[in-house]
């Protein structure tokens, strides 16, 4: 199914909605979720499949909640990811010493080194 990509925070052809512009796809959904016209005129009027603006309306519908939600990650969470994250910098930084120090000692050994 094809997401609306705006409420998850995705590119447009990360989830392959082609070229279709991510704000064609929120107006057809939000004029479906009004229901002042069909779907059949909305397809019309966007140049779209009429699947296609039900399977927005889909989305917009299961997603509606985190337009409002306005819990994002607890201090917590993010303070965990920012350790994680200072984590595998150290192990990089650690990787590349590593590298460094083998290809000297190739190198000095006479090893052809890439």
């Amino acid at each position: 199914m094809i997401e609306i990509c705006c409420l998850r925070g995705i590119e447009p052809t990360e989830v392959g909605l082609w070229d279709v512009p991510i704000s064609t796809a929120v107006a057809s959904a939000l004029e479906a979720l009004r229901g002042h016209q069909t779907l059949q005129n909305l397809a019309q009027k966007y140049g779209l499949a009429p699947s296609k603006t039900s399977s927005w309306l889909q989305e917009l519908e299961m997603n509606a909640i985190q337009a409002f939600d306005k819990s994002s990650m607890s201090d917590k969470e993010l303070k965990r990811m920012q350790s994680e994250n200072q984590c595998l910098l150290q192990k990089v930084g650690q990787f590349a010493i590593d590298c460094d120090f083998f290809a000297k000692a190739c190198e000095a050994s006479g090893l052809k080194v890439r």
